[in-house]
């Protein structure tokens, strides 16, 4: 290139140069400058309000108005702010679209029990994860290591059971004459009270058994299963319907049924027993009365908690209250469902059987409720007045509210590395990118699996495939 050439460019950039080391500028001016053909130019990130607009569009979920189901892609409930139920919202199921487990079904979901755990869950009470835990449908795709085929009836036990199309390892199939709404109604009700009556609490004939909140639907699903085992039932109620209504349809007496609303039933108990108290208690009271139960055991008694409220707020327990050859028992339905798969396969079998021979029933007072419903029902599940199993019906007429959010999907064949990955904000994008489909992570870490977060990171990924 001529030299002469390079005087005008040379020239400018001198002239740039001056002007921005001049200290009595006022103005911003940059430190770095390329000329190109003529031009000078500068390394400069300008605000685009017409970008940043359309980004922040397609970022924000948004309310796309009532729509029949049948012409939404899969959905999931979940809740906008944990603690307010007006914020329930379906939103589109990322997971829906992942590969299943060798020994997975998914199903088209038909029916979903709603349990008072639920309740719990979306007001904030308990941090037990998503919300449901049952439900009854069609199978739409099975793993090769199940025995079903696409088309079957079956009823699921599963965590995150409120979806369109809901999947687990717990599945089993249900008769044809045997309503999706009476299947949904089973795993977790039938299932608690089959375990803590039958195998925790190993109830005999001709023992006795207290069953709290006895007109809710784990409470009627206790008493058949007692009264299968030939024992004698206790039970307490919080109104007066709800006595006249065990005494209806359960045949218990009116002196064998008494109010929770405070401890007074210690001392009915007490007087019905002469004093010895029962051998088995099944609990679902807080606070001071869980304590006044404590009080109903017999010498060698059986304490089956299944409430979750004073396990989550650390409440105390006196020991002298385990004298005399007492067992206090825990029963968590979601535990030994992801821990003992195949022992809640076996429960489940066992009571449709049950179901099928007419040795159980339907608990009285079976609530449906069309799906686009459901903050109307988790808000009467919440107030506990009610009698019964509330169950919510999937149709292709149900209406939902969407809330659409953005899509993003990761391969499924594709591995991806996330530096960091065990660190907190590495936690929470690794199980993101699983729930959109992921399934081959490379986790970079200084120290590795290491804490206990990490360790629960580890496991449950491998649990879910990954």
């Amino acid at each position: 290139m001529c030299p002469e050439a390079l005087l005008p460019p040379v020239s400018r950039l001198q002239e740039t140069f001056r002007l921005s080391i001049n200290l009595n500028q006022t103005i911003f001016l940059h430190i770095e400058y390329i000329e190109l053909n003529g031009s000078l130019h500068v390394p400069r990130a300008a605000f685009d309000a017409a970008v940043t607009h359309e980004l922040m569009g397609r970022s924000k979920p948004h309310s796309s108005g009532p729509k029949l189901i049948k012409d939404c892609p899969p959905l999931e409930l979940t809740v906008g702010s944990v603690g307010i139920l007006d914020s329930l919202e379906f939103t589109d199921d990322a997971a829906a679209r992942a590969p299943l487990a060798p020994d997975e079904v998914e199903i088209q979901t038909h029916a979903i029990g709603i349990n008072f755990q639920d309740a719990l869950i979306a007001l904030g009470q308990i941090s037990d994860g998503p919300m449901g835990q049952e439900c009854a449908g069609v199978v739409t795709r099975a793993g090769p290591d199940t025995l079903f085929q696409p088309g079957d009836r079956v009823v699921l036990a599963a965590g995150s059971t409120f979806r369109t199309f809901a999947r687990g390892k717990v599945a089993l199939g249900i008769p044809d004459d045997m309503p999706f709404t009476t299947g949904a109604a089973i795993p977790v009700q039938f299932a608690t009270a089959w375990e803590a009556v039958h195998h925790l609490a190993r109830t005999q004939k001709d023992e006795t058994i207290l069953v709290h909140a006895a007109a809710g639907g784990t409470g009627q699903a206790a008493i058949q299963i007692a009264q299968l085992h030939g024992a004698t039932v206790f039970a307490t109620v919080g109104s007066v319907a709800k006595r006249e209504f065990l005494t209806k349809q359960y045949g218990i007496p009116d002196e064998r049924i008494f109010y929770s609303r405070d401890a007074s039933f210690v001392h009915g108990i007490k007087r019905a027993t002469r004093g010895r108290g029962v051998d088995v208690v099944l609990n679902s009271l807080t606070g001071d009365g869980l304590l006044a139960s404590m009080e109903c055991l017999a010498p060698n008694g059986r304490f089956i908690e299944i409430g979750r409220k004073d396990i989550e707020y650390n409440s105390k327990l006196p020991m002298y209250a385990l004298g005399r050859n007492m067992s206090f028992i825990v029963f968590d339905g979601s535990l030994l469902l992801s821990e003992h798969p195949s022992r809640s396969s076996s429960n489940l079998r066992k009571l449709v059987e049950m179901f099928s021979r007419g040795e159980l029933r339907p608990v009285e007072s079976l609530h449906v409720y069309d799906a686009g419903e459901v903050e109307k029902v988790l808000r009467m599940v919440q107030m506990g007045t009610s009698m019964g199993k509330f169950v919510l019906q999937v149709t292709p007429e149900s209406q939902a509210t969407l809330k659409i959010r953005p899509s993003f999907y990761m391969d499924a064949h594709a591995t991806f590395v996330l530096a960091g990955g065990l660190g907190g904000t590495g936690r929470a994008t690794a199980r993101w990118m699983v729930e959109r489909g992921a399934i081959n992570l490379i986790l970079l870490s200084r120290r590795g699996p290491r804490t206990g977060a990490a360790l629960e990171l580890v496991t449950d990924l491998r649990a879910r495939g990954v």
